[in-house]
């Protein structure tokens, strides 16, 4: 019963509606679900082994990193947004959480996160449309 328990939590996670990720703390990448697959456009055989630092975009500081990991250290968590890159070079915004796990006397990171990009994206154009005629794009009332 163990076994079909595991099968069930694997499959789950698996198809979870968010990006998910675990890695160690050397830190290497041990484990990725399908929606990582589809956000980042990575293969699981593509980053398995492989550092997280894979998916930086290269625009956050090491000040940046070093709050996030005295975050982790101090709260159990972070959470927040930042720019990764994905597999073909585009930088793009993720809601990330990271938070440590424990397994069989193991320690890992978990980052679940989700690509943002179309949220924001969506905010901008409301925000058009309140302000601007859609067919004019001239200034309304509103803006006035």
């Amino acid at each position: 019963m163990q076994l079909l328990q595991q099968k069930d939590f694997k499959a789950l996670v698996d198809n979870h509606p968010r990006a998910i990720m675990l890695s160690t703390t050397e830190p290497r990448i041990a484990y990725v679900n399908r929606m990582f697959r589809a956000v980042t456009g990575y293969q699981a055989d593509e980053v398995l082994g492989e550092a997280p630092s894979l998916l930086s975009s290269g625009m956050h500081s090491s000040e940046f990193y070093q709050a996030m990991w005295d975050s982790i250290d101090h709260q159990g968590r972070w959470e927040g947004l930042i720019w990764n890159r994905r597999k073909n070079g585009e930088t793009y915004p993720q809601w990330l959480t990271i938070y440590p796990v424990e397994h069989d006397d193991r320690r890992f990171y978990a980052g679940v996160f989700m690509d943002v990009g179309d949220i924001t994206a969506g905010d901008e154009r409301l925000a058009s449309l309140a302000y601007y005629d859609p067919l004019t794009e001239l200034p309304n009332r509103s803006l006035f």
